[in-house]
């Protein structure tokens, strides 16, 4: 069975290492380039990764060859860190996302099966790391939930996609993307010292629910409008209820999920609160309270 990456190798038409390397580099050390199309099965040094994200976010011009032999390195490389928390590639991953959320390259790069291609690897991998999520709840600095969140994150800030992870996500097909459904609906439910889910932050452990997806609709920037939007129309408190009632029938008596469907109804002028930040975003207007 051809793993994910190897999709997306066949999908740019197994690309071979480029016999030229004409390309400038970003930090004017080219070195990098010669060390990545030369790996023969060893993994790349994580400063090498980071040198050629910076090359995708500052070069005006990337040599095509290159770059498709390349990019599948640095995912695999970010898979890897996701996925199989390769610390080493943290700085990587970091330099990566920001060079794919600010850089419009596939157009210009990719054609629309290779563009294609990339956005199926990026949701497979963002759903694995969801199906192993196996403890609901979380205490202290460095919780695995974070880990996704901000994979989805950066997702919806580089692609206008988030339809095709949530698809997929909100079957709850397996516990994970229960467990997954759960703490991301907590975070709209309870304020950050009072979420059941995520004990609230200390100055000796750290700790509270992942803030990130939020600060990027305060800031009224970053996310894709089309996903946006789609968030909005989708996670309506119908949709929410539903959905926690559907957790409960997976995840049995599990006391914090009951907890949360047992407190939604007292519990929904958060969930518009948090709704309404979206809404302040496009500029459409307040999502309206319904009689009681």
């Amino acid at each position: 069975m051809a793993s994910i990456i190897d999709k997306v190798r066949r999908a740019f038409g197994n690309p071979q290492r480029p016999t030229t390397i004409w390309q400038e580099a970003f930090d004017h050390d080219r070195s990098h380039y010669k060390r990545l199309c030369n790996l023969a099965g060893k993994a790349p040094r994580g400063i090498d990764l980071v040198d050629y994200a910076g090359d995708i976010n500052y070069q005006k011009n990337l040599q095509q060859d290159l770059f498709k032999f390349v990019f599948p390195v640095c995912l695999e490389s970010w898979r890897q860190y996701l996925v199989e928390d390769k610390s080493e590639y943290g700085a990587f991953a970091e330099h990566f996302e920001l060079a794919l959320s600010r850089r419009s390259y596939c157009p210009k790069l990719l054609s629309e099966t290779e563009h294609e291609a990339v956005i199926d690897f990026f949701v497979d991998c963002i759903l694995e790391r969801m199906s192993r999520e196996s403890s609901l709840s979380h205490r202290g600095m460095g919780v695995s939930p974070h880990k996704w969140v901000e994979a989805l994150d950066f997702f919806c800030r580089a692609f206008p996609e988030l339809k095709r992870v949530w698809a997929q996500w909100w079957t709850f097909k397996t516990s994970g993307l229960v467990i997954c459904g759960l703490q991301y609906l907590s975070c709209f439910m309870y304020e950050d010292d009072s979420n059941p889910v995520f004990e609230k932050w200390t100055p000796l452990e750290g700790g509270g629910p992942p803030l990130q997806w939020r600060c990027q609709f305060a800031i009224c920037e970053d996310w894709k409008d089309h996903n946006t939007r789609y968030l909005k129309d989708t996670l309506t408190e119908e949709y929410a209820r539903a959905k926690l009632r559907q957790a409960l029938s997976v995840v049995g008596e599990d006391p914090v999920a009951m907890q949360m469907l047992r407190e939604f109804e007292v519990r929904r002028d958060s969930f518009r609160s948090h709704l309404n930040v979206i809404s302040k975003k496009l500029q459409i207007g307040p999502v309206s309270k319904k009689p009681d």
